[in-house]
């Protein structure tokens, strides 16, 4: 067995608040919360990955900058954009932010991956069907193993997350419950 790291994805305010299903929400912040304390015990470095904009939003996705603006959603530095309370970052954790779905996708993850000798990536966070799949995707892709938490992810909608896991099942990577990743790696 490698080295791994723990992503969290999107567990920002701005997205929490807007989630489609709240409870389900609150459930991924408590099942992510022990599962990142667990890790942090193993040595694992958590790393957060966090979508944010420029106040003009000159960089957001063109076609969803409407709503985004409209709610000024996102904006790097406010609190909207900050990792929710209950998760927030420790000393030593890495906190990446990016532009775009996928946690590779115009930012140094990759180089950071590289520089910790990591081998595998255990992906948690909201929403599964995003951010999650597309790390997946794009992590295979870097010949990674790919580790999804099915408990600590979410969607807007059952059918959405759903859908994500088997697709990641189907070629990026395995998907398991925590209890099942933490016997896999607890030393």
């Amino acid at each position: 067995m490698g080295n791994a790291v723990v992503m969290v994805c999107d567990m920002q305010n701005d997205i929490a608040r807007f989630h489609q299903r709240p409870e389900e929400a609150d459930r991924v912040v408590g099942e992510i919360g022990k599962f990142i304390a667990w890790a942090r015990e193993q040595g694992m470095p958590v790393i957060y990955s966090c979508v944010g904009y420029r106040p003009d939003y000159v960089d957001v996705i063109p076609r969803l900058a409407a709503p985004i603006k409209e709610h000024g959603l996102l904006v790097e530095g406010t609190p909207g954009c900050a990792v929710i309370d209950e998760l927030a970052p420790k000393e030593g954790d890495v906190l990446l932010t990016r532009r775009r779905s996928s946690s590779f996708y115009g930012t140094d993850l990759d180089l950071i991956l590289r520089s910790l000798d990591v081998d595998t990536i255990i992906l948690t966070g909201m929403s599964t069907q995003r951010v999650v799949e597309s790390t997946a995707r794009a992590a295979s892709d870097r010949d990674l193993r790919v580790l999804v938490v099915e408990d600590c992810c979410s969607a807007d909608s059952q059918e959405l997350h759903d859908g994500a896991l088997r697709a990641i099942a189907d070629w990026f990577g395995q998907v398991s419950c925590a209890e099942e990743i933490m016997k896999e790696f607890t030393s």
